[in-house]
């Protein structure tokens, strides 16, 4: 299954955030044992760079990033992306910009993320890790 991973739950893995770590690394690890093929965009390498150096530092932040992006695809979308961003009804734009990006990749099936409400007018079913995980 194509599905689009949202910050926060590289976030998790990251920051080892508790009562979210376990599912959202088992999730990170369905894709890199190729079960299901996950996105992330542009947006969210630079919100994991940003928000981990300053939480632990440049050094794990980018180990961190440089292991997911070797089974994770990247979409950085463009112009036509942010347009469309700015159209959907969302409350948040960065959420805007990510459902944005994941409708940019061919047959996105889903979007993961801790903040479903956040998504409630996204086109894509969306999941949190723990519900993707038993669904799938």
């Amino acid at each position: 299954m194509k599905i689009f991973l949202d910050t926060n739950v590289l976030l998790d893995v990251l920051l080892k955030r508790q009562g979210f770590y376990k599912e959202s690394l088992t999730l990170l690890s369905l894709c890199q044992d190729k079960k299901h093929e996950g996105w992330i965009s542009m947006v969210t390498v630079a919100n994991l760079f940003y928000i981990g150096s300053k939480l632990v530092g440049k050094k794990e932040a980018l180990e961190v990033i440089e292991a997911i992006i070797s089974f994770l695809q990247i979409t950085g979308g463009n112009t036509q992306t942010v347009f469309n961003a700015i159209e959907y009804d969302f409350n948040d734009f960065e959420d805007a910009l990510q459902n944005s990006c994941a409708k940019d990749v061919e047959k996105m099936e889903a979007i993961i993320t801790r903040n479903s409400k956040d998504f409630k007018n996204s086109c894509f079913p969306v999941f949190t890790p723990n519900e993707f995980i038993n669904a799938f």
